[in-house]
């Protein structure tokens, strides 16, 4: 029967329309397969890429004779696979004394609503193994698997081998393995190296399945730094600490020992001190390093600055005299006292008696603007520029805003505040001929290799004084150990010089008369200083004045410092003929 014309007319449509239909699905596979052929396979890699991070080992940190002081270890980092752990409590239950956590700590974790979880970082390699070991043992028992979820992952963690030695000088890691303070926070950039990473490919479930070789990228080590610092010095430092603690029960004690002609520190230590491997078992305060922190009065620990000044510019001399009012000096409104009353002395006496009365004599002579120069060339008042975080710059007025009295005050260590830092690298230039050097911390870098990277020498910042000038006030601080306040600091093997400092605290803007700040700052050996050791004690109970705290400890300090570094101590004639073992 031939079709009428209608049905070949809705034939053709209907083929038509199926032509139609072939061409546009024609077009639209050659659309995707050839001209977005590049577009699609992109996303495809991008979607199916899953990319690992390589963490890079970071730097040791070592002493000046390379004795390990930080590393970074190999550690486990615990995770949890949760779609293949069945009892919770039972994971938690077993896991809580290994991982020293609680158990509601752990079950909290295993509750969340994740297919992954970590449940702790930086754990030490026995731990993991011992998880590892209960593993294998659920495995063999054939029963429930409590840890059948449980996954190690590589993973380090920061062991600071001396435990709480040199620990507000090297500082600590957060979780993060950043840095918290002292040098791993001012080394970080170089410390932490630089991660490398690889890529692998996942399938819909985020399960990895191949590697991607070609996107590989080893991690590069960090740098290992080399620290001024000597452990065994550093050492001997902390052990003086740990006594006068025991000794006066006081709030805090702190030092340090620098290099006179290098300003290379090689001791740092405050006491209460802190364990950097957990520093969170302490307070916050423990872990200030309050070398650099702490500003204070300096008290008569100051008076050889103005000294030196009043020297350099003719204001005085040596033996020029005094009159020290016998212990009571009215000018104003104001008195100023001394421990013990004096008539007439020489310049160099009121240095070596530690007379207040006299040095502000002396102040008033110099006048304003000298004595604010000079305070400024020793570097009072500003940053030291060492590079520590934390660092306080202390305060020195502009000279136009002192009073008519701020001459007097600062003579004798008042009206201005320093750190302990500032003032022992003021020493060291009173010491060295008078070159002013900028305090180190850092001797070099080195690479994965050993190969020297980077290396900081000797920086000097200003010639502060004369050489003759320094070479007086040495002198000045050689009879201040000889025949003054300083008399405790002596020690057989060598020659001392040095000066004691006791400073009531600011109480409520008042000067306390209980709370004390007892110092000493010494130099060794005394005709040509190689070291200058600090110690300043925060309210000492029972005694008061540097001379009789913080001397002794200081005499101990520069001792064991001296034959750390190759000193040789004097025979016993020598001693007896010294004119400090008179």
């Amino acid at each position: 029967m031939t079709p009428s014309r209608a049905e070949r007319l809705r034939h053709n449509i209907v083929l038509f329309g199926l032509a139609a239909l072939f061409v546009a699905l024609g077009g639209r596979i050659y659309y995707l397969q050839i001209l977005c052929h590049q577009k699609h396979l992109a996303a495809v890699d991008a979607q199916t890429r899953m990319e690992v991070p390589l963490p890079a080992r970071r730097g040791e940190i070592v002493d000046c004779r390379g004795r390990p002081l930080a590393l970074s270890v190999p550690a486990y980092l615990v995770a949890a696979n949760l779609r293949d752990i069945a009892d919770r409590e039972a994971t938690a239950r077993k896991l809580a004394p290994l991982l020293n956590l609680s158990v509601e700590e752990i079950q909290d974790k295993l509750e969340r609503d994740r297919k992954f979880v970590f449940l702790k970082r930086k754990v030490p390699l026995a731990v993991g193994r011992e998880i590892e070991r209960l593993q294998q043992a659920e495995r063999k028992a054939g029963g429930p698997r409590a840890l059948a979820g449980i996954a190690l992952l590589p993973d380090s963690r920061r062991s600071y081998v001396c435990g709480k030695s040199a620990c507000h000088l090297l500082g600590h890691l957060d979780i993060d393995d950043r840095g918290q303070g002292g040098a791993e926070q001012a080394l970080n950039s170089v410390l932490q190296g630089t991660p490398g990473k690889w890529q692998l490919r996942r399938d819909g479930r985020s399960l990895g399945i191949g590697i991607v070789d070609e996107t590989f990228e080893e991690p590069v080590p960090g740098n290992r730094a080399v620290l001024t610092v000597d452990l065994e010095i550093q050492q001997a430092l902390e052990d003086q600490l740990e006594v006068l603690a025991e000794q006066y029960t006081p709030v805090g004690a702190f030092g340090l020992v620098v290099e006179a002609n290098t300003g290379r520190v090689l001791a740092m230590a405050s006491w209460p001190n802190f364990d950097p491997n957990r520093p969170g078992d302490c307070e916050a305060k423990d872990r200030l390093n309050r070398v650099i922190c702490t500003v204070l009065e300096p008290g008569s620990t100051f008076k050889p600055f103005p000294a030196a000044a009043a020297l350099e510019t003719g204001a005085a001399k040596p033996a020029d005299r005094i009159f020290c009012e016998n212990g009571a000096y009215r000018t104003g409104s104001r008195v100023i006292t001394d421990a013990h009353g004096y008539g007439w002395l020489s310049f160099l006496d009121v240095v070596v008696k530690s007379s207040n009365i006299g040095m502000a004599k002396v102040g008033e002579k110099l006048g304003a603007g000298p004595l604010s120069e000079y305070c400024q060339a020793f570097g009072f008042g500003r940053l030291t520029g060492m590079g520590l975080p934390g660092e306080c710059e202390g305060l020195l007025r502009p000279a136009r805003l002192w009073r008519r009295d701020s001459v007097q005050s600062i003579a004798f260590g008042h009206e201005i505040t320093v750190t302990p830092l500032q003032l022992a690298v003021g020493y060291a230039a009173l010491a060295n001929g008078g070159r002013l050097y900028q305090p180190q911390f850092v001797l070099r870098f080195e690479d994965a290799k050993g190969r020297t990277s980077q290396e900081f020498p000797p920086q000097p910042v200003a010639q502060a004084i004369s050489a003759k000038t320094s070479a007086t006030v040495r002198e000045m601080l050689r009879q201040v150990v000889e025949r003054g306040t300083g008399k405790l600091a002596q020690i057989e093997e060598f020659n001392v010089a040095g000066k004691t400092g006791t400073a009531r605290k600011l109480v409520g803007g008042h000067y306390s008369t209980d709370r004390h700040f007892s110092s000493f700052v010494g130099l060794a050996p005394a005709d040509r200083p190689r070291v200058v050791a600090l110690i300043t004690v925060d309210e000492p109970q029972g005694a008061q004045y540097g001379g009789t705290v913080a001397a002794p400890a200081v005499g101990a300090l520069l001792r064991e410092t001296l034959l750390c570094l190759g000193y040789q101590p004097r025979p016993k004639s020598a001693v007896a003929e010294s004119p400090v073992g008179r």
